[in-house]
């Protein structure tokens, strides 16, 4: 807080957060597959898991699906208020940052192990040799897994989603002593939220007229960390499956687009209904928002009009009714503008 003037002060506030949640089995960097010696397609890092190994099947070495939410913010507002005559000015300005990262559930990335008595029963010769099946009462689950034989699986999970998101916004408000009594709030907020980043851009969607699936991030860039496998693009290239870039669907690189009109008009009043040691007061406020959305091709949009109705405390009236008296009651209705 810093004082100019009796009539002119400034409040700037910084906040900042960071937290980092992490949920698997065994330490998070630590590559258990190549401890054990069993095959981990994907290089990912955590413990694998391994089911039936044992002559009832119940034998088992369970794993937690990894999960990760590194997550962290930065919040800077500035707040200034001038007095003059019987106006009130307030004004500032308000951003954000967020790092939003997220690993989802990574189940069986590390490899799956499923123990089978097939790797050690006995032919059975009244069955074809193309499709040959095991003698009865023969085999052993704890005998292939003492071999080293196992059913192995492995799962493509997306890898951690490195999200940033931003916001701003400017206020101004203009609180107008009209009488002793009463006073008027007028104001209007401008607030802009860009579309959020990922840092590779791992975005996806679909192009109907061209019946291709857009891609955010070129191939090379999805294999390098570890989005999807070339033999999983073959596969869905086979069965018709056609891929484009966001340039080539005439997208932006967000693949979608946000409003640059979102203007919060605010209109209110407060009342002193009666005077002495306890004081009364009574107001209401109202506002509303414009909302338009343009969407990328392929998508629909439409545009409405909101308006609020919720009941929110504002910090530009609550200030207003502290300095009232310090046995103030207030009543009534203050909405802060509020995003959709």
């Amino acid at each position: 807080m810093h004082t100019f003037s009796p009539a002119f002060f400034n409040e700037v506030l910084v906040s900042g957060s960071t937290e980092t949640w992490y949920s698997g089995t065994g330490a998070p960097d630590s590559q258990w597959s190549k401890q054990l010696g069993v095959p981990n397609p994907l290089n990912r890092p955590g413990w694998p898991a391994f089911y039936d190994l044992g002559s009832f099947s119940d034998w088992y070495l369970e794993t937690e699906n990894t999960q990760t939410t590194p997550f962290a913010f930065w919040i800077f507002d500035d707040n200034a208020t001038r007095i003059v005559g019987r106006h009130e000015l307030q004004f500032g300005f308000h951003y954000r940052w967020d790092k939003l990262d997220t690993t989802p559930e990574q189940q069986y990335t590390q490899g799956e192990g499923i123990g089978s008595s097939i790797f050690t029963s006995l032919y059975d010769p009244t069955t074809s040799r193309t499709n040959p099946l095991a003698t009865p009462r023969t085999g052993d689950n704890t005998s292939g897994t003492y071999l080293g034989l196992l059913n192995y699986y492995v799962q493509l999970g997306h890898p951690t989603f490195r999200l940033r998101s931003q916001e701003f916004a400017l206020y101004f408000q203009d609180n107008i002593r009209v009488t002793p009594r009463l006073t008027l709030n007028l104001g209007l907020r401008y607030d802009y939220w860009p579309p959020y980043q990922e840092a590779d851009n791992l975005r996806s969607s679909f192009d109907r007229s061209k019946k291709a699936i857009v891609l955010g991030a070129d191939l090379e860039t999805m294999y390098r960390v570890n989005a999807t496998l070339p033999s999983v693009v073959r596969r869905i290239e086979s069965l018709g499956g056609k891929f484009i870039s966001y340039q080539e669907a005439g997208m932006p690189k967000e693949m979608y687009t946000v409003p640059k009109t979102e203007f919060g008009p605010r209109l209110g009043f407060a009342y002193r209904l009666s005077t002495g040691a306890q004081r009364w007061c009574c107001g209401a406020a109202t506002g509303f928002r414009i909302l338009r959305f343009r969407c990328a091709p392929g998508r629909q949009g439409n545009g409405r009009t909101r308006r609020s109705s919720r009941a929110f405390r504002t910090p530009w009236t609550a200030r207003r009714f502290r300095r009232t008296a310090s046995r103030t009651t207030a009543c009534g209705l203050y909405p802060q503008p509020w995003r959709a």
